[in-house]
C-alpha cells in the first residue's frame, strides 16, 4: 500500500488502481466513489482500513448464531450476525435486502427505513461492494408464504436489521466471481485467488467432506485399537521408483534428505518395534507430473498391523470403507466382491476396472484362427506364438514376453452407432496409437440392418477406418459365429484388434471407457451419482517383465529382467513361494488393490517379514546393486532381529475425497473431478503453487549456505 498526502487528503493506492480517499475533517473514507464513516481519525503514516464500518455503529459484540443456524422455532429472537455480502437486492427506496453468509450458510436480511433504521442508512447498505465483512444486529421474523425458499436451511426466516457495522470493505471488483459456476473460470485463474476461490459452497462442502472422512477414519481404527503415530518426512533417497524431491543441509554439506515417498519403510519398523497396529493420516511427496488424481504433495490413510494375513486386513479395511460411507454420506454398501489380476485385464482391459456399465472384452482368437484380415495379421507376424494364426505368413519373429501370448479381442459396446461422429471415431483412433503404437488401428463395426431379402446376412458389417485402406473382409461363417458371440443387434458397435494379450487388453480397455463417457454425455447411458461399486482386485504378478513394462510405457531397460509390479517388500503368495525364485514370472503377490468406480483408492500387501528372503529379492530376482541394497539396511537389520508377519494398505484420501463429493455436487460420474478440487491449496500440472507463487527462484547468496548452485541461469527481474 502506497501512502499519498495531499494537505488535508490523503489517499492509499493499492495494487496501482485501486483508491480510499480519506478525508480528515469530516471522518469520511471514499472507497471506489462510495463514502463511509470512520470511528477514529486515521493518521498520516496509516495503512490500515481495518477502522471502517459503518454509519450506525454499534459495539461490536460476539455473533450470537452463525448464518446457518437460525430456524423458525427462532423467531421473535434478537440476534447479531456477521459474515459476506454475498447478494444486494434493492426492493424500493426504502427497503433492500442483503443475503449474508459465512462458513456454515446464508441468511436472509431485510433492511426497512423505520425507527432504527434512516433513509441515509438504508442507501449506505445499498453502496456495500459484494464480499465486504458486516456485523449486523436484528430480530428473527417470518417470511412471508410466497418467499419461503425450502432450498436452504434458513429459507423459513428472515432477519429485520436494526444496527450494523462494516468490518471490512471489499475491494471491487473482484477477479473471479463467487455467484458463478467454478467452470466459469480457468483453473490457474482460480488458483491464483485462491482464497477467494474458497469461499464457493462446492469448496466449502468439499473441504468439510475431506474434514468428516479424517474424522470418521481416527475413530474407526481408534476403536479397533489402532495407534496414531507420525512418521519423518525428511528421509534419504530409496528405490521405490518415483521420483523423489531432495532438501540439502547446510549443517551436512553435500548430503540430502528426500522427502518421504511414502511410511512405507517406517511403518514396517514400527511393526518390528513391537507397536501392533499403526496408522496415521499421512503426507507422501514425489516429484511426479501432476494428473487429475496426482498432486506433488497428497494424503494417505496409513496402516499397518502384525500377525495378521489377507484376508484379516482387507476384512479390516472393507469395514472401515463402509463406515465412512455410511457417517459421512449416509449410504450403506454392499460386500465387496473379488476380481483377480487376469479376470479384471481380460474382461476389462484394467487393473482397476468400472463395473457399473457392462461393455466385457471378448477373446475371439478361435473364431478368427484362420482370417485374412490384413489389419489384424499385420500385428501377429512378429509375434513367436503368432504361427497359431494360419494365415501369418512372417518368419523373422521376435521373442515374446514372458506370461505373453497372441491373441484377438473384441468389445461391443450396446447402441453407440446412434451417436457415433466422425470426431469420436478419430479420437478412438488416436487412443489406439497412443497404447500400441503408430502404425496401430483397431478395426470399428458398425451394425446396419440388412434389407436385401435374397442375403443371408441379417446385419451389415459397416467397417469404418480413418486412415490406411487394410484388407478388413471376414468370412460369412466368421461374421455369423461373432454376431452369435456377442449378440449383435442394429446400431451396435464392435471393436476388433490384435497384437500381444496385455496390450490388446489395455487398448480395447480403453476405449471402453471411452464410449461410456459418449454413451453418458449423450444420454445413452445412465448411472446414478450415488452409485458406487467397489471390488477388490487380488493375484497381481509379484514381479512384471522388464520386456513388458518397457514395451508399454517405453522406458529403459537394464540387465534385470524383472522389476516390482509394485514394491519389492510384497510377500509372494503361499502357493507360490515354493517357485519363488525358480520362476519368478510365475508367482503371485499377496498384494491387494481396492477399487471403486474405475479408480484404485488404495492397495497394500502382506510383507517379506524375513531379511534373508528379502536380501535374495534384491539381490538375485531386482539384480539390485550393493549400494542400492545397502540404502534398505535399516529395514534388513529390523527384519534380522524379529520382526513378526505384516501387512497393511494405504488409502488415498484425495481420491477417496473426490467420490464422496461427486455424491454432493452431482459431478460427471464416469470421468471424476480432479483431486485439486478437495485440496485447499493445490499445486498446477507442473506443481506451482500460483497463489503464492512458488516455487520461487533463489539467489546465489541464498544457496551459498547449503554448498550447492543451479546451472539454469535465470533473469531474476522476470
Amino acid at each position: 500500500i502506497n501512502h499519498h498526502s495531499h494537505h488535508n487528503n490523503f489517499y492509499f493506492k493499492i495494487n496501482n488502481n485501486i483508491k480510499i480517499n480519506y478525508i480528515k475533517n469530516n471522518k469520511f473514507v471514499k472507497f471506489q466513489n462510495k463514502l463511509f464513516y470512520s470511528t477514529s481519525t486515521l493518521s498520516s503514516t496509516s495503512t490500515s482500513t481495518s477502522t471502517l464500518t459503518s454509519i450506525n455503529n454499534f459495539d461490536f459484540n460476539k455473533r450470537t448464531h452463525n448464518c446457518g443456524e437460525l430456524r423458525d422455532k427462532d423467531i421473535g429472537k434478537k440476534v447479531q450476525l456477521a459474515g459476506w455480502v454475498s447478494a444486494i437486492r434493492p426492493i424500493s427506496k426504502k427497503s433492500l435486502f442483503i443475503i449474508v453468509r459465512d462458513g456454515f450458510g446464508i441468511t436472509q436480511l431485510l433492511f426497512l427505513a423505520k425507527d432504527e433504521i434512516s433513509l441515509e442508512q438504508i442507501e449506505q447498505a445499498r453502496k456495500l461492494t459484494l464480499e465486504s465483512i458486516i456485523l449486523i444486529e436484528g430480530t428473527v421474523e417470518s417470511r412471508p408464504n410466497s418467499q419461503i425458499n425450502n432450498q436452504i436451511s434458513t429459507g423459513a426466516i428472515e432477519v429485520h436489521v436494526s444496527k450494523f457495522k462494516l468490518l471490512n470493505i471489499a475491494a471491487s471488483p473482484l477477479p473471479i466471481s463467487l455467484q458463478s459456476t467454478i467452470q466459469s473460470h480457468s483453473e490457474d485463474t482460480r488458483l491464483r485467488w485462491r482464497f477467494l476461490d474458497l469461499r464457493s459452497m462446492t469448496l466449502q462442502r468439499n473441504l468439510r467432506v475431506r474434514s468428516n472422512i479424517a474424522k470418521s477414519v481416527r475413530n474407526f481404527l481408534w476403536n479397533q485399537n489402532f495407534v496414531e503415530i507420525e512418521t519423518p518426512t525428511l528421509f534419504r533417497a530409496t528405490a521405490e521408483g518415483a521420483r523423489e524431491f531432495i532438501v540439502p543441509l547446510s549443517r551436512q554439506p553435500g548430503k540430502f534428505y528426500s522427502l518421504a515417498q511414502s511410511p512405507q519403510q517406517y511403518k514396517q519398523l514400527l511393526m518390528a518395534s513391537g507397536f501392533d497396529r499403526y496408522f496415521q493420516l499421512a503426507r507422501c511427496y514425489r516429484d511426479d507430473p501432476s494428473r487429475a488424481d496426482r498432486q506433488p504433495e497428497f494424503t494417505q490413510i496409513d496402516l499397518e498391523m502384525a500377525f495378521v494375513k489377507m484376508e484379516d486386513v482387507m476384512e479390516l479395511v472393507e469395514n472401515l470403507v463402509k463406515t465412512i460411507w455410511k457417517e459421512v454420506a449416509n449410504i450403506d454398501l454392499p460386500k465387496f466382491p473379488h476380481l483377480t489380476f487376469a479376470e479384471a485385464i481380460n474382461r476389462y482391459g484394467s487393473d482397476k476396472p468400472d463395473t457399473r456399465y457392462g461393455f466385457e472384452i471378448e477373446d475371439i482368437s478361435d473364431i478368427l484362427k484362420n482370417t485374412n484380415c490384413d489389419n489384424l495379421l499385420a500385428a501377429l507376424e512378429n509375434i513367436d506364438d503368432g504361427t497359431y494364426f494360419t494365415n501369418v505368413q512372417s518368419k523373422d519373429k521376435c521373442k515374446l514376453a514372458k506370461g505373453e501370448t497372441a491373441t484377438i479381442k473384441a468389445l461391443k459396446i450396446d447402441k453407440l452407432a446412434t451417436v457415433l461422429t466422425q470426431q469420436d471415431i478419430n479420437n478412438f483412433q488416436e487412443q489406439v496409437k497412443q497404447v500400441s503404437g503408430a502404425n496401430r488401428q483397431v478395426i470399428i463395426v458398425k451394425f446396419d440392418k440388412c434389407n436385401n431379402d435374397k442375403s443371408n446376412n441379417e446385419y451389415i458389417w459397416n467397417i469404418i477406418q480413418s486412415t490406411n485402406e487394410f484388407n478388413n473382409e471376414f468370412t460369412f461363417e466368421e461374421k455369423k459365429l461373432i454376431e452369435s458371440k456377442f449378440k449383435i443387434e442394429i446400431d451396435d458397435v464392435l471393436f476388433i484388434f490384435s497384437g500381444m494379450h496385455t496390450r490388446v487388453a489395455q487398448t480395447l480397455g480403453k476405449l471402453r471407457i471411452d464410449s461410456a463417457v459418449i454413451l453418458q454425455e449423450r444420454g445413452l447411458l445412465n448411472i446414478s451419482n450415488d452409485k458406487f461399486n467397489f471390488l477388490w482386485v487380488v493375484d497381481f504378478p509379484l514381479f512384471t517383465s522388464r520386456e513388458i513394462s518397457q514395451d508399454l510405457n517405453n522406458t529403459a531397460s537394464n540387465e534385470a529382467e524383472f522389476e516390482s509390479t509394485h514394491h519389492p517388500f510384497t510377500a509372494a503368495s503361499e502357493e507360490d513361494e515354493k517357485i519363488l525364485f525358480e520362476k519368478p514370472e510365475l508367482v503371485r503377490g499377496q498384494h491387494y488393490d481396492i477399487v471403486v468406480n474405475g479408480v484404485e483408492i488404495g492397495g497394500g500387501s502382506i510383507r517379506i517379514h524375513s531379511s534373508e528372503i528379502q536380501q535374495r529379492v534384491l539381490r538375485e530376482i531386482l539384480k539390485l546393486p550393493n549400494e542400492m541394497i545397502n540404502r534398505f539396511s535399516h529395514l534388513l537389520d529390523a527384519l534380522r532381529f524379529g520382526c513378526p508377519p505384516h501387512g497393511g494398505l494405504a488409502l488415498g484420501l484425495d481420491r477417496l475425497t473426490v467420490l464422496l463429493c461427486s455424491a454432493f455436487n452431482n459431478d460427471s460420474i464416469i470421468t471424476q473431478a480432479s483431486i485439486r478440487e478437495v485440496i485447499a491449496f493445490p499445486k498446477t500440472a507442473i506443481g506451482s503453487e500460483l497463489l503464492s507463487n512458488s516455487p520461487a527462484i533463489l539467489t546465489d547468496e541464498e544457496l551459498a549456505p547449503y554448498y550447492i548452485s543451479t546451472t539454469i541461469k535465470t533473469d531474476s527481474k522476470k
